[in-house]
């Protein structure tokens, strides 16, 4: 009698396993791998466009290991440079794309998948140095008319803390257009990252030395953001082997810092105590 309970508990079990094996081996076949088109903005040195249009970037980097061990190969030819504000409303309202780097903000949580964070940046103001100007709170910025990127987190933080209907925050498309109002005074500070902003700099052939970061607004992670329609389990699979590059070695580093030395070489902007 207890040898037959035994067997038909033994054999119960084996179905059980055997069930849990056969829906995996279902969910990783049945997963579609769509064409994915990424949208990248310039922010060096995590995803830029060099002079002769080609990207790259450490985060671009990445994506291409984490998407090929996930089974759904992007390719670099997929990754498009466009203005950020487009960038963000075309993956939000249109199927098969994603945008990064992006960061996940209450505005944006709900509109997009994400996978990360694979990094974070101080992000704040930054003014001409021979303006000597210091800024001790938030509330300062009423004095000032600041340059955002349209669309981006810093301008949705500033907008939910100073209000929508604040006249001192101008909207730009880009980040060169911003250093140029910067550089005639026709703004007096503009939102950046403290790491991006020397390379921005060094590109647009302006002196980063000229500058400095007067109020860090906050630190960011950053983010891929994928379109809704995009498979969940594809979104777990891609998170997973990001976990994976970022896993520490016995040599105490890992494959995600292999990238980032590759790419380091300027250092961040000055930030003011």
């Amino acid at each position: 009698m207890a040898f037959h309970l035994n067997k038909k508990f033994f054999l119960t079990v084996v179905a059980i396993l055997f069930g849990m094996a056969l829906l995996f081996t279902q969910e990783s076949k049945a997963v579609d791998c769509p064409e994915l088109t990424g949208y990248i903005g310039q922010l060096p040195p995590f995803n830029y466009q060099d002079k002769t249009g080609e990207i790259h970037g450490i985060a671009v980097d990445a994506l291409l290991i984490i998407s090929e061990r996930a089974g759904c190969p992007i390719l670099k030819k997929k990754l498009e440079f466009i203005p950020f504000p487009r960038a963000v409303h075309d993956v939000q309202y249109t199927p098969s794309k994603l945008v990064f780097a992006l960061a996940m903000t209450p505005e944006r949580r709900d509109k997009y998948q994400w996978v990360g964070p694979f990094d974070s940046v101080s992000s704040g103001l930054i003014a001409k140095k021979s303006r000597k100007i210091r800024i001790k709170s938030i509330k300062d910025l009423s004095k000032y008319v600041v340059g955002t990127i349209r669309n981006s987190a810093p301008a949705d933080f500033l907008h939910n803390t100073l209000g929508k209907g604040c006249g001192q925050i101008v909207s730009l498309p880009t980040n060169r257009q911003q250093f140029e109002m910067l550089e005639l005074e026709r703004v007096d500070l503009i939102t950046q990252s403290s790491i991006a902003a020397p390379r921005i700099l060094a590109e647009l052939g302006m002196d980063s030395d000229e500058y400095e970061m007067v109020y860090v607004l906050r630190n960011i992670q950053l983010y891929y953001a994928f379109s809704k329609d995009v498979n969940p389990v594809l979104i777990k699979r891609f998170n997973e082997e990001l976990v994976n590059l970022k896993k520490t070695s016995k040599s105490g580093s890992s494959e995600y810092d292999s990238i980032v030395k590759r790419y380091v070489g300027v250092g961040e902007m000055s930030i003011v105590e």
